[in-house]
């Protein structure tokens, strides 16, 4: 257990080697990057439920929370084709609307729009949103430049992830090596170009998703065993030799029968192929169970299983679409508040964007009839009869 003294030189260490000094004033955004001194390390986490539970347990801790192992086993968990499809399908029924910046009156401005169709903000409303799933998201702008020519001081270009594991967003403390017991707070920090989304004390919805995983992981091995213990015919020799040395010469070719597909053996003796006889119905138990994890998953990320099923009926279909659609909503209504109250401000405040009385929203959450819609575009000023010079048009 770490004392108090490796705990202050640990501290120590971390400001040393970011060369920090918290007495001064940011000399411009993005002086310091906290990723360039992560440490990180490859975990493996085991898909077992005692494990589930201790990691849970550890990032709750009062005291010394750690998500190390849990977000090991949610990286495990995303290795599961039919949870991967789920998650990435909704965060893409948002991620791919189309978005518009406007002004108090509701008018566009197609300058500002441009500057926020960039991959940064591309992979920024993506991590926000998988901070629903992972319970939190620290990002990080990176290198912004200066820019003279323009309205805005710096431009962003590019931004990353911080990684999860050496986030501790119950304290807001950031961990050089994942393990840490303490970091630096990151929190308000001028030195640091940051910008987090989800809750601090939030273990995000994969957290019941990876116990279904597991029963899922377990339903798949026990359905490999008995495949190999009870799937194959069973070749069974009868002899009536006594002899060591004959006994000893068929047991190595019954044991090299699946390779060399034949046996040599005497005509007295006898060669047969025990086939199990199951009815053909073993891997129900074992294709139910993981079907069964495989609709609970569907009901915690899209609200239904229709949309997994090959078959499903008119109306529950149409009912599952609903419900998606409303769970998309939620979303972009959920994001779009995100990137107003935290977003939008940050980037005003940190690069000097001319966010001020802009709104971001999506354009499916506001319909509006044609007849009522107002211009996207702001109005022109009114010209001259002949134009923008005020020439009179040739006859």
């Amino acid at each position: 257990m770490n004392t108090l003294a490796s705990i202050k030189f640990k501290t120590w260490r971390f400001f040393d080697r970011l060369n920090l000094k918290l007495t001064q004033g940011p000399q411009k955004p993005g002086t310091k990057s906290p990723i360039k001194n992560i440490r990180p390390y490859l975990f493996k986490a085991n898909l077992k439920i005692n494990e589930w539970e201790s990691a849970i347990q550890m990032a709750e801790d009062p005291n010394n929370p750690n998500r190390l192992q849990l977000y090991m086993l949610y990286k495990e968990a995303m290795r599961d084709p039919r949870l991967f499809s789920f998650i990435d399908t909704r965060i893409k029924r948002t991620t791919g609307t189309p978005f518009s910046i406007v002004d108090d009156a509701g008018f566009e401005d197609p300058e500002l729009i441009k500057l926020f169709q960039k991959p940064w903000f591309y992979k920024t409303i993506k991590w926000a949103l998988e901070s629903r799933f992972f319970g939190h998201s620290l990002i990080e702008f990176q290198n912004p430049v200066k820019v003279d020519d323009s309205d805005i001081k710096y431009q962003v270009k590019a931004n990353c992830l911080i990684p999860r594991e050496h986030v501790l967003p119950n304290r807001g403390e950031l961990l050089v090596y994942a393990t840490d017991l303490t970091g630096i707070p990151y929190r308000e920090n001028p030195e640091f170009n940051l910008i987090e989304f989800g809750e601090p004390d939030d273990l995000g919805m994969l957290c019941p998703l990876v116990r279904e995983i597991i029963y899922k992981y377990y339903s798949r091995s026990d359905w490999s065993r008995a495949s190999e213990k009870f799937g194959m015919p069973l070749l069974a020799l009868a002899t009536d030799g006594m002899n060591d040395t004959e006994i000893d010469k068929m047991e190595n070719m019954a044991q090299n029968f699946g390779t060399n597909s034949y046996v040599i053996v005497d005509s007295l003796d006898r060669v047969q192929m025990l086939y199990p006889n199951n009815n053909g119905d073993m891997h129900k138990i074992y294709s139910e169970k993981i079907k069964y994890a495989d609709d609970q998953m569907a009901i915690l990320t899209t609200g239904g299983t229709a949309m997994q099923a090959e078959k499903s009926f008119v109306g529950s279909s149409e009912t599952q679409e609903r419900t998606m659609g409303e769970i998309v909503e939620d979303d972009r209504a959920w994001l779009a508040m995100q990137i107003n109250e935290t977003l939008m401000p940050f980037l005003s405040q940190r690069f000097g964007y001319p966010l001020k009385g802009m709104k971001f929203q999506f354009v499916e959450l506001n319909p509006v009839a044609d007849t009522e819609k107002p211009s996207n575009q702001k109005p022109t000023p009114p010209q001259a009869p002949g134009g923008r010079s005020g020439k009179k048009p040739k006859a």
